[in-house]
């Protein structure tokens, strides 16, 4: 395109270089003079033709242009139009182009066109009106632009370099327009920032500017906008969107983007420098507090320290490697662990890979011994030979106490968690201090351990109940009076055996307002009870105190209930020998019907206690026949009908009888329910399915077992299978299925008999 403005109008006077232009007649002579003169002298190849594209006039610069003679041109030597295609690139194109004006020839037109040689010519045509205001002729200009658009080309050849090498993931680059908005960010600033570059561009700059750096970098693109082109750094430490912080360094300096002021920023992700920064700067403290001791060893001979912190001095020794009381590696390592880390180092100085690292004791030079971990590598050159070892002593005497008394503390829950389940499983008061003596040794990994009881007086003698690792009888006799103490102070005694060079413990703990006890431990080790230590097995001392008093009362519990049940029994069976009395012919009949209810239940699973319940129900179970008459009991023919209802109201008379005594039983219930049938059909009451308590039913099966098998008043015994035919027959409806089978059983495969 061209760059001037093209005038509506022309009129060209004759000269000696054109053609006399026949629609000029209102210019004055002197002014002619002068447009011919510009028309001339003018930068751009100027053109005039008629309507029949004969040349008007033409100056110097065209003819130079297209290559052309200015004598042939006014000669008309050259069909102008058909010269200029000739010498296009495009001619075709350019052809079409001309031929547009001829058809159109008011139009103007604009437009590049570039030439065989490389040439790129920008031109304008327009018409130039006549009298009448039609075209009469049509100006040409012609413009070399040719140099513009190669510096063009070159500029955005640079420019997609420059793009190219800005959007790498090197750095980040931004430009700042001077409005302080970013104009441009590549992929590396954007991503340092946590954005995408489409969200950064137009935001301004100082939203992702700290805060206390926002006058600096105001001032900073006030002067760059303003011209001056100092380059601006600055580092620092700026908020990413999500919040973390990256430590960045900047570099601006003025710039024009897009005809405009700017500042080019370029920006670098320096926060692993600045972390190794900040860890330089904290180096020599670290060196200097720091328990890890740095030192170097020759890799050959005795290993010869040729550097080491000046922190070695924690240890006594000085850190100058020829110093009489300088370090040196591995002759200051205690005997039990030198040959083990001298070992080490030859393996690494002859070209073993890896890293020694191990736990030894140091030998300070004061003599103290000291727990460090060493960590020990090799050093090579290029060529891979070892030229020093390099490691760390870091000093661990703190971790190894805290090791040691977590494993004491370990070993202490260990132990109460044992105990503790002594105390819950065991069944006699031997049985729990044996155990407990046990665990002690055993899991507490203590050499010995005796429990002993006293009385409540001061003077009252230690007895040794148990003891395990020494025999009872000489387990009181300790190189320590810690035991006697812990019982007068009733708190924990520690206590140092200094001939067997052992450490006793002893845990007091109370039986009761007349009784005391005292668990005694030994260990050989110097600080095995420690405070942490004490409180847990002083806690278990507590526990097996509780164990103790636990078993006693349950065995005097034990004791209590045993006899007042050998009394209920023995009151049961004085009951039952009474009835008996009145009716030899069923002497026995309720004791041996409680033998096999007692049987049928414990086959059935059911618990001792209500085992013992059932029995006792069933010895008694026809108590009820006191208020039967003599003469029916004995009758050894066939009982009438009023006969036999009598005998029936027995069932309903055991049950008032015993329901005024307090069994822990439903010991009147099941002699009442005794005669009752699954179906309904029983008596005093009908009752049905699981109305019937599981003692009566077994009761029911029992006493018909029984009565069949032996002899009565009114016939003789019908013997065992008659007995189990019978029960099987009433299987399900009148006799609880469970229990039927349970004394089928009984019978036949466990070869039950009555005594």
């Amino acid at each position: 395109m061209m760059d001037h403005d093209t005038p509506p109008d022309l009129a060209i006077a004759p000269d000696q270089s054109a053609r006399p232009c026949q629609a000029a007649p209102r210019i004055a002579p002197t002014d002619a003079n002068a447009l011919a003169a510009a028309f001339e002298l003018s930068s751009s190849g100027l053109l005039i033709l008629d309507v029949d594209n004969a040349v008007i006039a033409a100056n110097t610069r065209f003819a130079r242009m297209w290559g052309l003679t200015d004598a042939a041109i006014v000669a008309g030597v050259y069909g102008l139009p058909e010269a200029l295609i000739a010498r296009v690139a495009d001619p075709a194109g350019f052809a079409a182009r001309l031929r547009r004006l001829d058809c159109h020839p008011e139009e103007a037109m604009h437009d590049e066109t570039m030439l065989a040689d490389g040439s790129i010519f920008s031109w304008h045509t327009g018409p130039i009106p006549g009298a009448d205001g039609t075209p009469q002729s049509r100006a040409w200009f012609f413009r070399d632009v040719t140099q513009q658009r190669v510096a063009e080309a070159r500029l955005r050849e640079e420019e997609e370099k420059f793009r190219s090498v800005v959007e790498q993931d090197i750095a980040g680059v931004c430009i700042i327009g001077d409005d302080s908005c970013i104009a441009y960010a590549n992929a590396a600033y954007a991503r340092l920032f946590g954005y995408t570059p489409a969200q950064l561009a137009g935001m301004p700059l100082l939203d992702i500017v700290p805060p206390e750096e926002r006058e600096t970098v105001t001032a900073a693109l006030a002067a760059q906008f303003a011209g001056e082109r100092r380059v601006v750094r600055i580092v620092s430490s700026v908020s990413a969107k999500d919040g973390h912080a990256v430590d960045i360094m900047v570099q601006a300096s003025g710039a024009a983007y897009r005809g405009r002021p700017a500042s080019v920023a370029v920006v670098i992700d320096i926060s692993e420098l600045q972390q190794a920064k900040r860890a330089l700067e904290l180096a020599d403290i670290i060196v200097a507090q720091s328990p890890v001791v740095l030192f170097r060893l020759a890799p050959n001979g005795e290993f010869p320290t040729t550097y080491v912190s000046r922190n070695v001095a924690r240890f006594g020794y000085d850190a100058t490697p020829d110093d009489a009381g300088g370090f040196r590696l591995p002759q200051h390592i205690h005997p039990a662990d030198k040959l083990r880390i001298a070992a080490g180092l030859r393996s690494l100085a002859g070209g073993v890979t890896g890293v020694l690292s191990d736990d030894c004791r140091l030998l300070g030079r004061d003599g103290q011994v000291c727990w460090v971990h060493a960590q020990i590598a090799a050093l090579r050159d290029a060529k891979g030979n070892v030229t020093a070892l390099q490691g760390t002593l870091i000093d661990i005497a703190e971790r190894k106490h805290a090791e040691r008394s977590l494993e004491r503390l370990n070993r202490a829950l260990r132990t109460l968690s044992s105990g503790n389940e002594v105390v819950v499983r065991a069944k006699s008061e031997h049985q729990l201090l044996d155990e407990m003596c046990r665990v002690l040794v055993e899991v507490g990994e203590y050499r010995r351990c005796w429990i002993g009881f006293a009385g409540a007086a001061e003077q009252s003698p230690i007895r040794v109940m148990s003891a395990c690792g020494c025999a009872p009888s000489a387990a009181a006799a300790v190189e320590t009076d810690a035991p006697v103490n812990a019982l007068r102070s009733m708190s924990p005694v520690v206590a140092v055996a200094c001939d067997a060079g052992e450490t006793w413990a002893a845990l007091p703990f109370a039986l009761g307002p007349a009784a005391r006890g005292v668990m005694a431990l030994c260990s050989s080790a110097a600080h095995a009870f420690d405070a942490d230590a004490l409180k847990l097995l002083s806690e278990l001392a507590n526990d097996l105190a509780y164990g103790v008093l636990s078993l006693r009362a349950h065995a005097a519990r034990d004791s209590s209930e045993q006899r007042l049940r050998d009394s209920m029994r023995a009151t049961v069976q004085a009951l039952a020998s009474t009835l008996e009395l009145r009716d030899p012919y069923t002497a026995g009949h309720q004791r041996r019907v409680a033998a096999l209810a007692a049987a049928i239940a414990r086959s059935l699973g059911i618990a001792e206690d209500e085992i013992h319940g059932i029995e006792l129900a069933a010895m008694v179970h026809d108590v009820g026949k006191v208020q039967v008459p003599g003469e029916i009991l004995t009758k050894p023919g066939k009982l009438t009908s009023l006969e036999y209802q009598l005998v029936q109201v027995h069932a309903q008379a055991g049950h008032d009888i015993l329901k005024g005594i307090d069994f822990p039983w439903p010991v009147a219930q099941m002699v009442g329910q005794h005669h009752e049938r699954l179906d309904g059909s029983g008596y005093p009451n009908h009752l049905s399915g699981d109305a019937i308590l599981m003692g009566s039913r077994i009761i029911a099966v029992a006493d018909v077992v029984e009565t069949m098998m032996n002899h009565r008043p009114y016939r003789a015994a019908l013997g065992r299978d008659a007995a189990m035919a019978e029960i099987a027959s009433g299987r399900n409806h009148l006799f609880d299925a469970e229990v039927v089978d349970a004394c089928l059983r009984l019978f036949r495969e466990d070869a039950f008999c009555f005594a």
